[in-house]
């Protein structure tokens, strides 16, 4: 019995080598030349030079909305049960 668990011993450290192996990578760093960019375009779209990307308030405020929609979803759920006993 012990030879059997022995053997299974390598087994499990290759699986376990290549789910090491598998897993995701980190993204890299963006240079400071990039992020440079990145905030050009974001003040230029804030003071409405841009039409390809929203402004940071635009961003914002449909961010709020989409928290706001998920809630009310939810609630709906909760509620839906109980809506067709009162009335």
């Amino acid at each position: 019995m012990s030879r059997a668990l022995f053997r299974s011993v390598p087994e499990a450290r290759s699986t376990i080598s290549s789910y090491k192996d598998t897993r995701a990578v980190p993204a890299p760093r963006e240079s400071p030349d990039q992020l440079h960019e990145r905030a050009v375009r974001e003040v230029e779209a804030d003071v409405g030079d841009r039409d390809d990307r929203l402004a940071t308030a635009e961003r914002e405020e449909s961010k709020q909305l989409r928290k706001e929609i998920a809630e009310l979803k939810r609630a709906n759920k909760i509620f839906a049960p109980a809506a067709p006993a009162s009335r």
